[in-house]
C-alpha cells in the first residue's frame, strides 16, 4: 500500500507544482501575434526614419539659409571695401579738391565745395555718405573691383557657389553684370537684398549653392544622424527580438507543463493500475493478464527512465562532448530485444519485423544510447501512427557503414515540420497540435546527438500521409 500510495502522490506533486509555476508567472501574460510585432517594429522605424529625415531637411534649410545670411553678409562688406577703394583713389588724385562739412547733430545735410552740393539724405543714409561724394567726383562704382572682393571674401569662407553680380538702374535695366548671367532666370536661385549705390541705382548677387556643399557642411549633424539612426535601430530590434523570444518561452512553457504532466502521468497511472490489481489480488487465475500488466507496468517505467536520461545526455552534450561506452553488439539481439519490449505496448496493434543483413552482425557501438535512439523512433513511429502500425528494423552494411532503418506507415512527416523536427524541445512547443501526440520534443534531438557524437548522421524521408523513413548512418562501425 506504500507503493501504490507514493506513485501517485508523486504525479499529483510534480503535476501540480510545475502548473503553480506557470500560473503564477504566466497566466495573466496577453498572447501577441509575431506578425503584430513585427509590425509594430517596422512602423516604428519608418517613423523614426521619416522623422529622422524631416530633422534633416529642416537642417539642410537652416544651413542653407545661413549660407545666404553670410552671402548677403559679405555683400555688404564688399560694397563697403570697393567704397573704400574708390575713396583711397580719390584721396590720392584730389585731396584738396573737397571740404566736406558732416554735421553729425542733425544728420547729413550737404557738403561744401566751390559750389554748393546738395545730397539725397534718404540715400545717404541707406548707401552711406561716401557713396555720393566720390559720385560727384566722377568716382563712379566700380563693378569689376566688387566682383574681385566678393569671390575673395567667398573664398576666404570657403563658399563654393556659382553667382551673379548685377548693377541696375532705378528703373530695374541693367547697367553692368558679372558672373553666369544664367542664374538671372533661375528661380530656384537665392537673390540677396538690392543694395543701394547712387541715384536709384542697387546692385543685387544672386547666387546658386551646390546641394552637395551644403551636405558636406553638415556631415558631422549626419554621421551622427546615421549612427543615431542605427542605435536606435539596433535597440528596437533586440528589444522585439527579445519580446518575441519571451513569448515564445511563455507559450513553450504552458506546453512544456502541459505535455510534462501527461509523460509522467499516464505511464505512472499505468504502473499504480497494475500495482493496485496485484494488491487487491484481481488476476486470480489469470496469470496471462498479470504479466502482460506487469510488462506494460515495466515498460511504462523505462519510459520515464528514458526521458530523465535522455534530459541529462542532453545536458552533458551541450556542456561537453557526449560520452560513449562503446563495446561489442549484436544488432540482431538488439533489434529482437526492442520487438518484444514494443510488441507489448497495448495502445494499438503493432507489428515489428526485423531484418539484419548479415545475421548476427556486430557493431562497436555505445548499446545503451544505441538502444534508447532506436526506442525513441519505435515509440514515435507507434505514436505517430493510425489505428495500427506496421513498423520495420532493418540493418546492414555498406562499405564501411552500418547502416540501420526504422521505417513506418505512420502519418507521415510535413515539409514544413521536417525543417525543425531534430530542434530541441520541438514536439514541447507544439503541444497543441490537431494530432494530440504529445511529448517533450527531445527524442529526435537526443536521436541526432548520439549519432552525431558516434560521428554518424540521421537522414529522414517521409511523405504526409504515407509514413516516415529514418536511416542512421554509422561510419566504420560493423567488425
Amino acid at each position: 500500500m506504500a507503493v501504490s500510495n507514493f506513485l501517485p502522490n508523486i504525479a499529483s506533486c510534480l503535476g501540480e507544482i510545475c502548473m503553480n509555476a506557470f500560473n503564477k508567472n504566466y497566466s495573466m501574460k496577453i498572447k501577441i501575434s509575431n506578425k503584430i510585432i513585427w509590425a509594430l517594429f517596422i512602423a516604428v522605424i519608418a517613423g523614426l526614419v521619416v522623422l529622422q529625415a524631416v530633422w534633416l531637411y529642416n537642417s539642410y534649410q537652416s544651413k542653407t539659409q545661413d549660407l545666404h545670411k553670410q552671402i548677403q553678409d559679405i555683400l555688404e562688406v564688399s560694397i563697403k571695401d570697393e567704397v573704400s577703394n574708390r575713396l583711397n583713389q580719390a584721396k590720392s588724385k584730389r585731396a584738396d579738391a573737397y571740404q566736406v562739412v558732416w554735421y553729425k547733430e542733425d544728420g547729413p545735410k550737404e557738403i561744401e565745395q566751390s559750389d554748393s552740393i546738395i545730397l539725397n539724405t534718404e540715400e545717404v543714409f541707406e548707401a552711406g555718405f561716401y557713396q555720393s561724394i566720390l559720385n560727384i567726383g566722377y568716382l563712379k562704382f566700380q563693378i569689376d573691383t566688387l566682383d574681385s572682393l566678393f569671390h575673395n571674401e567667398l573664398q576666404k569662407a570657403e563658399i563654393n557657389a556659382t553667382y551673379n553680380i548685377c548693377y541696375r538702374d532705378s528703373n530695374g535695366i541693367i547697367l553692368e553684370q558679372s558672373g553666369d548671367s544664367l542664374l538671372l532666370n533661375d528661380e530656384t536661385a537665392f537673390r540677396s537684398d538690392a543694395m543701394l549705390i547712387v541715384n536709384g541705382q542697387r546692385v543685387q548677387v544672386t547666387a546658386d549653392i551646390a546641394v552637395p556643399f551644403v551636405i558636406r557642411r553638415m556631415i558631422n549633424i549626419l554621421i551622427l544622424s546615421v549612427l543615431l539612426i542605427i542605435t536606435i535601430g539596433v535597440i528596437a530590434y533586440l528589444l522585439t527580438k527579445r519580446l518575441l523570444n519571451e513569448q515564445k518561452l511563455n507559450q513553450f512553457r504552458n506546453d512544456f507543463v502541459n505535455a510534462f504532466t501527461h509523460n509522467m502521468k499516464t505511464p505512472l497511472g499505468q504502473v499504480l493500475t497494475t500495482l493496485e490489481n496485484i494488491n487487491g489480488k484481481k488476476y486470480g487465475e489469470r496469470p496471462d493478464l498479470l504479466e502482460k500488466h506487469t510488462n506494460l507496468a515495466f515498460l511504462s517505467v523505462y519510459k520515464i527512465q528514458r526521458q530523465i536520461e535522455q534530459m541529462l545526455a542532453i545536458s552533458k552534450s551541450e556542456a561537453d562532448s557526449l560520452p560513449l561506452n562503446r563495446e561489442d553488439t549484436d544488432m540482431q539481439a538488439l533489434m529482437e530485444g526492442l520487438k518484444a519490449r514494443f510488441d507489448v505496448s497495448g495502445t494499438k496493434p503493432v507489428s515489428i519485423e526485423t531484418s539484419c543483413n548479415p545475421e548476427h552482425l556486430i557493431a562497436r557501438i555505445d548499446r545503451q544510447l544505441m538502444e534508447d535512439v532506436i526506442s525513441n523512433l519505435l515509440d514515435n513511429a507507434i505514436k505517430y501512427s493510425g489505428e495500427s502500425v506496421k513498423i520495420v528494423m532493418d540493418c546492414s552494411v555498406k562499405g564501411n557503414n552500418l547502416i540501420f532503418k526504422v521505417i513506418d506507415n505512420g502519418l507521415g512527416i510535413s515539409d514544413e515540420d521536417r525543417k525543425k523536427i531534430f530542434e530541441k524541445y520541438e514536439r514541447g512547443a507544439a503541444f497543441a497540435r490537431p494530432d494530440g501526440a504529445k511529448g517533450f520534443g527531445l527524442g529526435l534531438n537526443y536521436v541526432q546527438k548520439v549519432v552525431s557524437a558516434h560521428g554518424g548522421n540521421v537522414q529522414l524521408f517521409s511523405t504526409l500521409g504515407q509514413g516516415s523513413e529514418f536511416r542512421i548512418i554509422l561510419p566504420e562501425a560493423p567488425l
